[in-house]
C-alpha cells in the first residue's frame, strides 16, 4: 500500500466518523420534465462552490468558479439497466447516504435521476438528484454511443469503484500535475474524466481536469444543456 492511500485512509476514517445522513428529497416536477425532455442516458454536471467544506474550499481556490462534478443517469427503471449485484450495491449506498432501513428496495427504485460517485468526504456516494436541486450549476450531456454508455454506467458501479476513498493527496497537490495522485481514490473531476476516457470519450482537454475545465470543454463542444 503507498504511502498517498495510507494518507487518503486516516483522513477517510476522520471523514466517515463525522459524516451525518442526508433527507431524501423528492425531485421536484420542472427538474424531471428537463430530462423526459433531454432524454434517458448519461449526464454530467457541475455546481459553484459554497465553500462549506475543505475539499469544496480547495477546488475552488484552485479551479475557480465549479467547485464539484458528478456523472448522473436519468433512466424510468434504472434497476432493469443493472446487474442484480450492482442494485445491491446501490441499496447498501443508499443506505449510506440516507440512513434509512425501511422500504429501501422501493426509495431506490423510485429514484429517476441517479447521482454517480459523487467524491465527497466520505468516499464515494450514490443518491437521487433532488439533492443538488436549487444550487447554481451547469447541465452538460455529452454525445455518447449506446455501448460507450452502457460502458462509463457499468464502470461507475463496480465494486472497487463504489468503495474507493476521496482523493485529499490528489486533490491537495493537483497543481503538481498529480504527483501525489492515488490510484486507488479519486475527486471529484478525476472519476468524471477517468471514466469517460475510459470508454474513448474526452469531456476536458488535459487528465485530472477542474470542475471549471469540464464545464469550458463542455461550452467549447456545445454539450451543454443548461445553466441555472
Amino acid at each position: 500500500m503507498s504511502l498517498r492511500h495510507k494518507i487518503n485512509e486516516c483522513i477517510d476514517k476522520k471523514m466517515d466518523a463525522e459524516w451525518k445522513t442526508k433527507t431524501h428529497r423528492e425531485l421536484n416536477e420542472s427538474a424531471y420534465e428537463f430530462f423526459k425532455i433531454h432524454g434517458e442516458g448519461l449526464y454530467n454536471f457541475c455546481v459553484e462552490s459554497k465553500n462549506n467544506n475543505f475539499a469544496a474550499k480547495m477546488i475552488a481556490l484552485l479551479s475557480g468558479k465549479y467547485s464539484h462534478g458528478c456523472t448522473m443517469f436519468y433512466h424510468e427503471n434504472i434497476k432493469s439497466m443493472l446487474t442484480a449485484d450492482e442494485w445491491h450495491r446501490l441499496q447498501l449506498k443508499y443506505y449510506t447516504y440516507y440512513g434509512e432501513v425501511d422500504n429501501i428496495e422501493e426509495k431506490l427504485g423510485k429514484i429517476k435521476v441517479l447521482v454517480l460517485a459523487s467524491a465527497d468526504s466520505n468516499g464515494m456516494n450514490y443518491f437521487d438528484y433532488s439533492s443538488y436541486q436549487g444550487r447554481k450549476q451547469v447541465i452538460m450531456k455529452p454525445e455518447l454511443t449506446d455501448k460507450q454508455m452502457k460502458k462509463i454506467l457499468h464502470s461507475y458501479l463496480t465494486s472497487d469503484t463504489m468503495n474507493a476513498l476521496y482523493d485529499y493527496t490528489g486533490l491537495a497537490f493537483w497543481w503538481l500535475n498529480r504527483m501525489f495522485d492515488d490510484e486507488r481514490a479519486w475527486y471529484c473531476s478525476e472519476i468524471m474524466y477517468d471514466k469517460y476516457k475510459e470508454a474513448g470519450v474526452i469531456i476536458a482537454d488535459d487528465p485530472n481536469p477542474s470542475p471549471t475545465q469540464i464545464v469550458k470543454f463542455a461550452e467549447k463542444m456545445n454539450t451543454v444543456l443548461r445553466y441555472d
